[in-house]
């Protein structure tokens, strides 16, 4: 399935709000699945693709000339670039920056860097550092392709 979707193109996941609005309240505003997407396989993917996984997503995914030039792709870097600060540095949300203990690593969050998680200036320097990731990702994807 996965395949034959690469194939088509057509990477519209998610039912659109009009699509949606059948569903019962407490799931609209949320992002819901097409049927088509709902298999073993599908689920795998979409789990890279959750609005919370969206660093570990463009991180992943930067060096792959296909992948950057995805629309979600480019939403992405378009949100991310949007937590650049005045002070030249960037400032994701906590929910973006998830982080967990131990060795296994899922739900796109990261082994942490023993940082102050309350600290304003730690989390610039997370979310800065991972943005330099992929931007850099991005260049050396460019420069292979």
């Amino acid at each position: 399935m996965l395949y034959q979707t690469a194939q088509r193109g057509d990477f519209d996941f998610y039912l659109s709000p009009a699509e949606a609005s059948s569903v019962p309240k407490a799931w609209q505003g949320k992002p819901i699945y097409r049927d088509l997407f709902g298999s073993a396989a599908g689920r795998v993917f979409l789990a890279c693709v959750e609005p919370a996984r969206l660093v570990l997503f463009m991180e992943l995914r930067a060096r792959f000339a296909a992948a950057r030039q995805s629309e979600r792709f480019q939403q992405g870097l378009a949100m991310l670039s949007s937590y650049h600060t005045s002070q030249g540095v960037y400032r994701f949300p906590s929910s973006l920056l998830a982080e967990k203990t131990g060795y296994y690593i899922y739900s796109g969050s990261h082994m942490g860097m023993g940082e102050d998680r309350h600290s304003p200036q730690a989390m610039e320097l997370e979310s800065t550092f991972r943005m330099l990731t992929i931007q850099k990702r991005m260049q050396c994807g460019e420069q292979a392709g």
